[in-house]
């Protein structure tokens, strides 16, 4: 990849730090030693007020208003209102829809957002068993479920050779 500097020659380049961790920034935004100055621009998202990015008209800035500061605005009330435009945006494209609600999951467990996803798609008709986190549950469930047959059988054969012998 070619230095963004010998690209742009005429324009500034600035680097920045998008913060989305769970505690607040805590960190320095830059170094400063004798032989290295380095700076970068901060951007904490939860400092940024989640209405800017609900008044984008794409899914990718919905899905990031999870990430913002909701003022005095109650996180099942955004959420719900991220999905209900998700489903607008989307237009019946239940796959597109499908990974931005995955997005959604994630970047809001990111913020120790605690809700109930189940029924918040009851609510708005989503399908949660085309969910990709629902499928790899449920993958997983069926995985555990096998092991967990292969050593109940595992016992009782080994029983019954205790008891033959």
């Amino acid at each position: 990849m070619p230095d963004i500097r010998l690209k742009y020659k005429d324009e500034d380049v600035h680097q920045y730090l998008l913060y989305i961790g769970k505690k607040a920034f805590a960190m320095a935004s830059g170094i400063k030693t004798l032989q290295l100055d380095y700076q970068y621009s901060v951007i904490d998202m939860h400092k940024i007020d989640y209405q800017f990015f609900m008044q984008k008209n794409t899914a990718d800035a919905l899905v990031l208003a999870v990430l913002g500061d909701f003022k005095e605005v109650e996180a099942k009330s955004v959420i719900h209102e991220i999905l209900a435009r998700l489903i607008t945006i989307t237009k019946g494209d239940n796959k597109a829809l499908r990974e931005y609600i995955s997005m959604l999951e994630i970047l809001a467990s990111n913020r120790d957002i605690n809700l109930d996803i189940q029924q918040e798609f009851e609510m708005l008709e989503v399908e949660i068993e085309k969910l990709p986190s629902f499928l790899i549950g449920e993958k997983l469930g069926e995985k555990r479920g096998e092991q967990n047959k292969a050593l109940l059988i595992l016992k009782f054969r080994s029983s019954l050779f205790i008891i033959t012998n």
